[in-house]
């Protein structure tokens, strides 16, 4: 039967995906990789500890712990989905700007001028 140690570990879940959720709204992307090996071993371990059976009288704590754990995922599928399309987005306008790119300067009026265009020389040091 399901012990506190159930509950402990629904516990450790949700605080591992509100760290990750903080990583998340921080722009601290490099660093999910360390959650998500985490996650999976929380998941993993709870999953087996409720296959033995959920006493009775835990049975709404685990359920109200799983959830919240189920919210805390959604929440931050949306926060992951947001990232992807905010990078995809950067990648394609690097991409983009990298097909156009034209190195330049502005002139005296301060209008860009591209090097190409320029008038005049350069002085190259000897």
């Amino acid at each position: 039967m399901v012990t506190d140690k159930a509950i402990k570990l629904i516990e450790d879940l949700k605080r591992e995906l509100a760290r990750e959720f903080e990583l998340l709204t921080s722009g601290q992307l490099q660093a999910l990789g360390e959650t998500r090996e985490t996650k999976a071993r929380l998941m993993r371990d709870v999953e087996t500890e409720l296959r033995t059976g959920i006493e009775p009288f835990s049975k709404d704590a685990i359920s109200h712990g799983m959830r919240d754990i189920a919210t805390l995922a959604k929440r931050n599928e949306a926060h992951f989905m947001a990232a992807k399309s905010g990078l995809k987005s950067l990648i394609d306008r690097f991409q983009a700007y990298g097909a156009d790119a034209a190195i330049g300067t502005y002139d005296q009026t301060g209008a860009s001028v591209s090097f190409q265009r320029g008038s005049g020389g350069y002085v190259k040091k000897v």
